[in-house]
This record gives structure tokens, C-alpha cells and sequence, in this order.
């Protein structure tokens, strides 16, 4: 199970970095409305293509407003899949 899941997470920030062509570490702060909307319109994409059961997020509100938790909330609820939220520090 959680050798699956590292490569989940694995296969998923992949796909963001060729998504959004940023890696984790470059963003221009604070972000703007179209890289907030964008961003959580390809993470509830990514995730409805996905046969997962259960989403855990890590919720950067400060960055991201509510913009992801509100796209993912959508989706999961949609497909039937568990979401979990955590808040960054």
C-alpha cells in the first residue's frame, strides 16, 4: 500500500511539472487568479482520471486560497472519492 502510494505521488508531481512547466520550487508570489484556477483546474482533472479511492491535501491556503480545496471538494464528491485536508504551516 504505501509503496503504492509514494508512487502515486510520484507519478502526480510528474505530471504537474509538465503541466504547469514550474518545478515545486520556482512560482512567481503571491500567484495570480489565472495560476490559482489553472492549477486546480489540472489537479481536479488529474485526480478524475484516476482510479483513487482516497485524496489527501495539503492545503496552502496563503497561496492558493481556497481555489484547489474548492476544485477537489467538486471532483471527489462527483467521483465518489474520500477527501482528506491538512493545513500548511
Amino acid at each position: 500500500m504505501i509503496k503504492g502510494l509514494f508512487h502515486n505521488v510520484i507519478n502526480f508531481r510528474l505530471y504537474l511539472r509538465e503541466k504547469v512547466g514550474l518545478s515545486q520550487h520556482e512560482a512567481a508570489l503571491p500567484l495570480d487568479w489565472e495560476t490559482r484556477e489553472y492549477v486546480a483546474e489540472q489537479v481536479a482533472d488529474y485526480v478524475s482520471r484516476t482510479g483513487y479511492e482516497r485524496v489527501v491535501l495539503f492545503d496552502d491556503a496563503e497561496n492558493w486560497d481556497k481555489t484547489v480545496l474548492n476544485a477537489l471538494r467538486k471532483t471527489c464528491r462527483q467521483k465518489h472519492i474520500q477527501l482528506a485536508t491538512r493545513k500548511t504551516t
